[in-house]
């Protein structure tokens, strides 16, 4: 069994932009699908530089609600993607990492 912490990244904050190349290749992540963010969460699908099994996935934001709300927003959708599933015995996942420019969440 695989002991390593299964992490989702989750980056809801619209300027992230270049600093999505930095994300680890070998887990998943969601990225707001911003103007500073759209190049190069398409430059990575056309590159393939995504081992199977993991992603970006791109997602839509109401931009009248804050970041907070966003991440909230999209729990469900990660949890349906990468929650229980019996070969990688987590729920949801050991550590969701979010990121933005106006709050710093990190949770273990």
């Amino acid at each position: 069994m695989n002991n390593k912490p299964y992490r989702v990244h989750v980056v809801v904050y619209p300027h992230y932009g270049e600093r999505i190349f930095a994300l680890p290749v070998d887990e998943p992540a969601w990225v707001i699908d911003s103007k500073d963010n759209y190049e190069p969460i398409r430059s990575l699908w056309k590159q393939h530089k995504v081992p199977e099994g993991h992603s970006i996935t791109a997602f839509k934001i109401n931009p009248t609600t804050k970041p907070e709300d966003w991440l909230i927003d999209q729990l469900y959708n990660v949890d349906l993607h990468y929650g229980e599933i019996p070969t990688r015995r987590h729920i949801l996942c050991s550590t969701l990492l979010a990121y933005s420019g106006q709050i710093g969440l990190q949770r273990s």
